[in-house]
């Protein structure tokens, strides 16, 4: 039987409040090793903030390999002495161009900003 995850009980709208700067890491297992920054806002507009979490790590596929990404991550804390539970930005270079695209991202060297 497969282990419990600890969000199985949560929507979608439970993560994206959880003051986890809004996304987490989502890794590809071996041999790809792939690892993306997701945006939790993505899901919320898709899906709504009611459905279960469960549902983001059902639909995500790896764009190298079309595996499933197995393991989920919070980011890495980047705070300061002043802030010091302050966490790592979304790193946009490390989330996938469709969602970029779809949250209407625009890269920094284009001159826009989000």
């Amino acid at each position: 039987m497969p282990t419990p995850r600890p969000y199985q009980n949560d929507t979608i709208g439970d993560l994206a409040d959880r003051g986890r700067d809004g996304w987490m890491w989502a890794h590809c297992p071996l041999p790809c090793g792939r690892s993306v920054a997701v945006p939790l806002e993505y899901f919320v507009a898709r899906y709504g903030r009611d459905k279960p979490a469960e549902m983001i790590f059902a639909t995500l596929r790896c764009s190298r390999c079309g595996g499933q990404p197995t393991t989920f991550t919070v980011p890495s804390y980047a705070g300061s002495p002043a802030d010091p539970l302050r966490l790592a930005p979304i790193p946009w270079d490390k989330v996938p161009a469709p969602i970029r695209a779809a949250l209407g991202h625009v890269e920094p060297d284009s001159g826009s900003e989000k």
